[in-house]
């Protein structure tokens, strides 16, 4: 900081001479225009009286164009000095900008810094002390330096009270990781301090500095705290007075819940309507992609007339973040669209070509894998799949081809081994020696990129993406990636095909070599493919028996196990408390084939197994309730209790309707454990929402250290709460960080 202002007192000394010199030129330039108009009033004269003499005209007229000269090159340097002058004054105001520092004198300065704090505990530190009398010392050399610094430390004790109070406002909506963010902001800036010399009691970790915090308390932070996902803080006065009640507490504060809650649910919706855009326009669906912009708008309408959100706040404002869910946001997208079902009609590409229908052909009319000769291999596939699918999926994001399809041609070119080229097999970290040769990469992924986008031609003739679910399209891929040699020849391709019934022997031993008799002896992309198809799709076997499984609870369609079921199983679960009659309890699935399709609401773009978690969780409720006693004998499944339900717009339960007289929420998360061991002494479940109303689960029973224990529509689980976020991270997906609402039933 020393240096710059010693290069500003040099600009202004500088511009100072500059200022000096110009106004001496101007001067120069008066005197001169003056002689001139002497010259011309003796020229006029000379004329006047007839003295009229060659030489002497000759000299004055050449004195004239002299001075002209002369007074247009001073004009010049005038305005070139005055443009100098201008532009080092310019250079000298951006340096105060710069340092902040006021045009006044240093000894103002440093007087003005110490009343800001006057008062300040800070200013008994030793070393704060020495720094005060430095900076008030007449030696700028001495003075600025120590003025720096105080300011320095100042500064970072009073970003540590803002870190402070951020602090306690995250943890006020639970935000942990929002918390833990702040604190460690705070660190660093005690970390500083500490470089500085500053005693360590002024600073403490374990020392309130908060009210040194002189802003609006929402201020302090810079993302919103009510939302787990970093979002940055928004500026609109009715949501920020929204937050503020919360805060604050009080008899307020669970209406306000209440409100964000609902505009957090709207805002999402925004979000999936942004990402369902996106997911339309890839695939060339411009129809429902207006539709969805329109679904969007009519949300935001909602926002800004019943809310009174403003314009700045949900117009143009990119929310695709908050929609945290799996699979495709549309509507449209089907959701057999995935890796675990592959559509195998050979319909989905609209201008087939020839090798596309054969390809139809050859799929349609396999009838059998041999397992018996791959089935290991299958298997050590899925491993190596399971362990490196993010691998996979990196790349498939990079290429736009399907992160399984990617996995089976790597198998085929080296089982397993990530030290190769995916271009042809040969080891990474040397040059290719054969086609294509000359290529040096020493990373498995970045080869990989390189080889499928080499290909990316064969992707967008087969109308290939990261999501596709063409099997056709797929094997037409990895036929075209090994080569059209087989097609060309009518024969079947081992690479695409052993394993099959349709492959019975003929390979290329090398490049335009063929021999019908050899025998490929690895399997072929198709059972690859279709293994993985099989693993995914396989539903995990219940435990078995311990003898302890209640054997008089109710008979549920399609095999629906009960939550009693489940706990009865498992003798970690001997001394939990559960809800009476918990054999009873139904662990529906809101995706279940049976009623995962059907609408819910008024909204035709939702469907239960989208957003129905509060639905199937209700209807859980109602089995167990009946306790078998079902009008007309019918289980009243999600899908039969859908039919009773009313919703609001946007989807949601409509309370007063669906469940009378039940609408009172508790809001006070860090009392939920105590409530629900109370409610389940009662005798009740208690249905509760967690991740502002992301999803709702029901909490059937606790442990004795007081874990509640869960039953989780998403998937139809039941176990304790942490049980359930261990098994959310273990498949990647979000985890249920904060309790938004509940109440007992």
């Amino acid at each position: 900081m020393t240096r710059l202002h010693l290069q500003l007192d040099r600009i202004e000394e500088i511009g100072y001479a500059l200022h000096s010199s110009t106004n001496r030129l101007s001067s120069i330039v008066d005197q001169v225009s003056s002689l001139h108009r002497q010259i011309d009033y003796k020229v006029s004269a000379r004329n006047q009286i007839g003295i009229r003499t060659h030489r002497s005209e000759q000299t004055l007229e050449d004195l004239v164009n002299r001075i002209e000269a002369l007074r247009s090159f001073i004009h010049e340097s005038v305005y070139q000095y005055g443009m100098t002058e201008r532009r080092i004054q310019g250079e000298a105001q951006l340096i105060r900008d710069i340092v902040a520092l006021p045009p006044i004198s240093l000894h103002e300065r440093v007087q003005r810094l110490m009343d800001q704090f006057e008062n300040d505990p800070l200013r008994n530190d030793p070393l704060v002390q020495r720094l005060i009398e430095e900076a008030n010392h007449h030696d700028e050399f001495v003075s600025i330096p120590a003025l720096e610094q105080l300011r320095e430390i100042f500064e970072a004790r009073n970003n540590i009270a803002r870190a402070q109070t951020a602090w306690f406002i995250y943890m006020q909506f639970n935000n942990t990781e929002a918390a833990e963010r702040a604190h460690a902001y705070a660190m660093e800036l005690r970390k500083l301090l500490r470089e500085h010399g500053i005693d360590e009691q002024y600073f403490a970790e374990d020392l309130s500095l908060s009210g040194f915090y002189s802003g609006e308390p929402l201020d302090a932070v810079s993302y919103d705290p009510s939302i787990p996902i970093q979002t940055p803080m928004p500026k609109d006065n009715q949501y920020r007075y929204l937050l503020g009640l919360i805060i604050a507490g009080g008899s307020q504060a669970a209406w306000a819940k209440q409100q964000l809650a609902h505009i957090h649910a709207r805002l999402k919706e925004i979000g999936r309507a942004q990402r369902a855009w996106t997911e339309y326009k890839e695939r060339g669906m411009n129809q429902e992609a207006d539709n969805a912009h329109l679904y969007a708008e009519k949300i935001r309408d909602e926002l800004k007339n019943e809310f009174g959100l403003s314009e700045g706040m949900v117009d143009g404002v990119n929310y695709e973040h908050l929609w945290t869910e799996e699979g495709p946001a549309g509507k449209y997208l089907n959701d057999e669209n995935t890796m675990n079902q592959y559509d195998t009609s050979g319909t989905q590409h609209p201008n087939p070509n020839e090798k596309y229908k054969h390809i139809t052909e050859q799929v349609q009319s396999i009838t059998d894998i041999n397992e018996g000769k791959f089935g290991d291999e299958m298997d050590h596939f899925i491993d190596i799949f399971k362990e490196h699918q993010d691998l996979y999926e990196r790349i498939s994001d990079k290429t736009g081809v399907p992160a399984e399809l990617i996995a089976a041609l790597h198998y085929r070119e080296n089982p397993g081994k990530f030290d190769i080229y995916l271009h042809n097999g040969q080891k990474l970290g040397q040059e290719t020696t054969i086609h294509p040769a000359g290529i040096y990469f020493d990373n498995f992924e970045e080869a990989a990129v390189d080889a499928l986008l080499s290909k990316s031609y064969v992707r967008d003739t087969y109308q290939l993406h990261a999501d596709s679910n063409d099997l056709v399209a797929m094997l037409a891929y990895a036929e075209a990636y090994n080569g059209w040699g087989y097609y060309n020849r009518d024969e079947v391709s081992p690479y695409v095909y052993s394993g099959t019934d349709i492959y019975t022997s003929g390979k290329y031993t090398s490049d335009g070599v063929y021999d019908p008799t050899k025998v490929d002896g690895q399997p072929g992309v198709y059972i690859l493919l279709a293994a993985l198809e099989e693993e995914f799709a396989t539903i995990p076997a219940e435990p078995e028996s311990s003898g302890t499984i209640p054997t008089d609870g109710i008979e549920f369609e399609a095999n629906v196990q009960s939550a009693g079921n489940i706990l009865g199983a498992n003798p970690n679960y001997a001394d939990a408390v559960t809800i009476p009659e918990i054999e009873n309890f139904p662990l529906y699935k809101q995706g279940d084939s049976r009623y995962g399709g059907e609408l819910i609401g008024l909204d035709s773009s939702d469907t239960m197994a989208n957003i129905g978690c509060t639905t199937t969780a209700l209807a859980a409720v109602n089995a167990w309730e009946t306790s078998g006693e079902w009008i007309n004998s019918q289980e009243p499944h999600p899908g039969r209790y859908n039919d009773t339900v009313e919703y609001t717009a946007n989807g949601e339960i409509h309370w007063p309707f669906s469940r009378p007289g039940e609408v009172d929420f508790a809001y006070n998360d860090s009392q939920f454990e105590s409530n629900v061991q109370d409610a389940i002494d009662r005798g009740n479940p208690v249905l509760f929402a967690v991740n502002n109303d992301a999803h709702w689960m029901v909490a059937v029973g606790y442990m004795p250290d007081g874990d509640v224990i869960v039953y989780n529509p998403a998937d139809g689980m039941v176990g304790t709460f942490d049980e359930m976020n261990e098994h959310r991270e273990s498949i990647n997906r979000y985890t249920y960080t904060s309790i938004s609402r509940y109440r007992e039933f």
